[in-house]
């Protein structure tokens, strides 16, 4: 809707959409004038009922359409709307590197400060929330005439929305929050953006709002990853051995207690027996022991005590 709103403002007052269709995707328009008995494609009405955007295609009319449409200086502009890469962050699904991907193909990124030149390519260059923020706001300040704004606007939304979802991606939520709070304080708007009409950009920040707030922010939980990784990698599940009755009645069998999973644990992790202290301060943040519930017997002998 952007894209083909923008052709129509950027098009003589005089022309309608039959000759816009004619001038800029018929294989006859920039040779031929437009009568009343010329056959002409509704190539605008085929772009607003697409479901994606379309690629480009060797000998079709739509992709020959916007390629010469794009050559024409007064319609110079419109490729942008269509394939600029933020477009692929509007999608909201992107893992770490794909967001790096997406930085990557920014100028703002690097003339920023926000991605470094390295002899493999462009790496990531992270500093602080704010430092990052102030760096956006200079960058937007640079381009505050119409012709550059217009230009350079997906650059900077890119890199932006970039660097929001960024923060989901790392787990990052006080890094999160901030940059969802500047995109609520309405620094950096469709709405804004000269191009196209405005109840589509109106549209396409009320999607981008509601991805961020609902944007999830993965953590990690040392204490029940590592249980997990106990229960998967190092504790035997299989059935224990046949025993005598009176060789086995003292014996527990697995699953083991928190306490002993947390022995487990800090013993692989750390090359040696835990105390007890270090094996309450694992368990407290997950509710499975207090300080004074765990017995010196709990932790005696550990190491013997779950052989064959």
């Amino acid at each position: 809707m952007i894209y083909v709103s923008f052709l129509k403002n950027c098009a003589p007052e005089a022309w309608t959409s039959r000759r816009i269709n004619h001038e800029l995707f018929s294989a006859a328009g920039p040779v031929e004038p437009l009568t009343d008995k010329t056959s002409v494609a509704n190539a605008l009405g085929y772009l607003l009922k697409r479901k994606s955007i379309p690629l480009f295609t060797a000998g079709q009319a739509i992709s020959t359409g916007i390629l010469r449409t794009e050559a024409i200086p007064g319609f110079s502009g419109g490729m942008q709307i269509l394939y600029h890469p933020y477009v692929r962050t509007l999608s909201f699904r992107l893992d770490l590197k794909k967001i790096h991907e997406v930085m990557a193909l920014c100028d703002t990124s690097t003339d920023a400060g926000l991605m470094r030149r390295t002899p493999q390519g462009l790496a990531r260059s992270i500093g602080s929330t704010a430092e990052e923020i102030d760096r956006v706001f200079r960058a937007l300040k640079t381009h505050s005439e119409p012709g550059t704004w217009r230009s350079r606007f997906p650059d900077l939304f890119a890199v932006a929305l970039s660097l929001a979802q960024e923060a989901a991606a790392l787990g990052d939520k006080d890094r999160f929050r901030n940059w969802r709070q500047w995109f609520r304080e309405g620094h950096l708007r469709f709405a804004d953006w000269p191009a196209g009409d405005e109840e589509p950009r109106i549209a396409l920040d009320r999607w981008v709002a509601l991805q961020l707030d609902h944007l999830d922010v993965s953590t990690v939980d040392p204490f029940s990853t590592g249980f997990q990784y106990l229960t998967q990698h190092v504790i035997a599940s299989e059935p224990a051995r046949s025993h005598p009755n009176e060789s086995v009645a003292n014996e527990r069998e697995l699953p083991m207690t928190p306490p002993e999973l947390a022995w487990t644990f800090l013993a692989i992790q750390g090359g040696r027996a835990p105390t007890r202290q270090e094996v309450a301060r694992v368990l407290l943040p997950i509710g499975g022991a207090s300080r004074n519930s765990i017995c010196d017997e709990d932790l005696v002998d550990t190491s013997c005590r779950w052989t064959d």
